[in-house]
């Protein structure tokens, strides 16, 4: 047995310092362990929960961090300091791992799976993929399945940093609409409903490819893209966040297709063309009450440039039909261009793939007649129901009629003529025919404000609703002062409104004229009203203007001031915004 009295002086003291040495040594390596961060290790990984976007609490750190002793992963020139994380794949199966600096400003990364912290495969690794020279890593896999991430220092780099795990989406979400999707044809819309938009609260746009216009969004909702035009029936609706780079959901999207014929639009629309029928007539209608619409492959069969088209169909009694135009009172004098057209109509009721079946009749360029065409559709079927396009040439505004046919479905009230009166003090008007008509309103005032009629009385008359005949109307005044404006307006069963025509009430003999409305916009026309022999447009340098007058009307004129001296005397003033 040995006792401490068997060792020297010498001993002992050698002893002491041993343990010295010890004591210090342990308490230096206790202060070492307890520096290193506790996901040293991929079996003490930090479990990260999958976010929608990086948050700045998610702050992690590989300072004093020592090498975990997996092999190394061979990319970011490792250097022995790595932490670990772990998350499992989101339901959609795809992820993107990401990280930001904070104290370190270089960093790399390592994917790796397996059946668990100690049987990991390497997957992927990234150096520089993120923000500035820190990594991110996109992946898919098995929904629930654990992956391990393996972050550390590029090189000697050490310090506080962000990571997070994100469900894989792109910035940009696209949706095909294909032909089975969405009918061809004209008027053809597209609801797109957004139910959310995403972590991000930057905003949203969403563009397409048929028109190429685009619409920003701040707020849900569903938002109507369209109508589209001349479309074959495929394309991209896209929806982005402004910012580029915020993940969109492709759920949150919902694609729905209007059809072309949902439109009361009579026949403004191929869909909706109105019905002509043999005998009869004539019908009458004008441009000004038409928008343009270019449904299918009509653009391409239609020799003329498309403005304010109207649309109507008749079936075929003979292999020949004719319709003969008499078109008046147009505002440029351009006229008329007219079509027949064999024309295919899918399930959802729109009108698709144009052929010519007649002569193309273009009123300004054809004839010495300008007023007067025929359109004759040639080796027809007896029975088949063809398409009859009617358009202004080059946008122009006309009156027009087709003797020897009747018209069913064409747009409200077709008016012939509006007058007032002397010294009866009536207002008279003609329409050749009417749809879906209420009532008419007379409104008279002595002042525009803003190109608006200041009223000061308000008179009412019922309309014939349906009609594809000529009906006479007159309102005779029982209390009525003379020099007033006159507008009457019209107003279908479904509240819609339209101003028919503006007059000028003046029953002396020395009647007066004027210019309204005034002052107009550019591109707008103004009307002389009164009886006069010459007007000339001057500017306010006193130099000609050259601008068209026809049926009293002015078009033509930019933005700026101008006098109109009507019969060499009178000056009248016009301002154009």
């Amino acid at each position: 047995m040995y006792s401490l009295n068997n060792y020297s002086t010498k001993d002992l003291n050698l002893m002491k310092k041993i343990l010295l040495m010890l004591t210090i040594l342990i308490s230096s390596f206790s202060i070492l362990l307890a520096g290193v961060p506790p996901n040293n290790t991929p079996c003490n990984a930090e479990p990260l929960t999958i976010e929608p976007n990086c948050s700045s609490s998610n702050e992690y750190t590989n300072v004093d961090a020592t090498d975990s002793g997996v092999t190394d992963p061979g990319c970011g020139s490792y250097n022995g300091t790595d932490v670990w994380f772990s998350f499992e794949i989101p339901v959609t199966g795809e992820y993107i791992i990401d990280s930001k600096e904070k104290g370190m400003n270089d960093g790399a990364m390592t994917s790796y799976s397996g059946p668990d912290c100690s049987n990991l495969t390497k997957i992927e690794c990234n150096d520089d993929g993120g923000d500035g020279y820190m990594p991110r890593l996109k992946g898919t896999g098995t929904a629930g399945e654990t992956i391990w991430i393996r972050f550390y220092g590029f090189g000697s780099n050490v310090g506080t940093f962000i990571i997070c795990v994100t469900p894989a989406c792109d910035p940009v979400f696209k949706v095909a609409i294909a032909s089975d999707d969405c009918p061809t044809g004209d008027n053809m819309k597209i609801n797109v409903n957004i139910t959310e938009l995403g972590a991000s609260a930057n905003t949203l746009k969403i563009s397409n490819s048929f028109d190429g216009t685009s619409t920003d969004i701040t707020t849900t909702g569903t938002y109507e893209i369209g109508p589209f035009n001349s479309v074959d029936g495929n394309g991209t609706i896209t929806v982005k966040h402004t910012d580029d780079a915020t993940c969109i959901s492709n759920d949150v999207i919902d694609i729905t297709c209007i059809a072309c014929n949902e439109t009361d639009k009579a026949n403004d629309f191929c869909a909706t063309s109105a019905e002509l029928t043999k005998g009869g007539g004539p019908f009458t209608s004008s441009t000004n009450k038409y928008s343009i619409d270019i449904p299918g492959n009509f653009k391409p069969e239609f020799e003329g440039a498309i403005d304010n088209n109207s649309w109507y169909h008749f079936d075929a009694t003979s292999n020949t039909e004719t319709f003969e135009f008499t078109v008046s009172d147009c505002v440029t004098g351009e006229g008329l261009q007219v079509q027949i057209f064999d024309v295919h109509i899918n399930g959802a009721g729109c009108c698709q793939d144009f052929t010519p079946v007649s002569n193309y009749w273009d009123a300004y360029n054809q004839g010495t007649d300008h007023n007067l065409g025929s359109v004759i559709g040639t080796d027809l079927i007896i029975g088949h129901t063809y398409i009859l396009a009617v358009d202004g040439f080059a946008g122009d505004d006309c009156n027009f009629s087709v003797s020897g046919w009747s018209a069913t479905g064409i747009l409200p009230v077709n008016l012939l003529e509006a007058k007032y009166n002397c010294p009866n003090g009536s207002l008279n008007w003609t329409t050749a025919s009417e749809l879906n008509n209420d009532y008419f309103t007379i409104k008279v005032g002595k002042h525009y404000k803003n190109k608006k009629l200041i009223s000061e009385s308000e008179y009412y008359i019922n309309g014939n609703g349906n009609t594809n005949y000529l009906s006479d109307y007159e309102y005779k005044f029982d209390s009525y002062s003379d020099n007033n404006y006159i507008e009457l307006w019209q107003t279908d069963f479904d509240g819609t409104t339209e101003l028919l025509n503006t007059l000028y009430s003046s029953c002396s003999n020395n009647e007066e004229l004027i210019i309204v409305p005034n002052p107009i916009s550019g591109g707008e026309t103004a009307k002389i009203i009164g009886v006069y022999n010459t007007a000339i447009i001057y500017d306010i340098t006193g130099k000609i203007v050259n601008s068209t007058i026809i049926d009293n009307r002015i078009s033509g004129l930019k933005p700026g001031s101008y006098i109109v001296v009507i019969d060499r005397v009178k000056r009248l003033k016009l301002l154009v915004h």
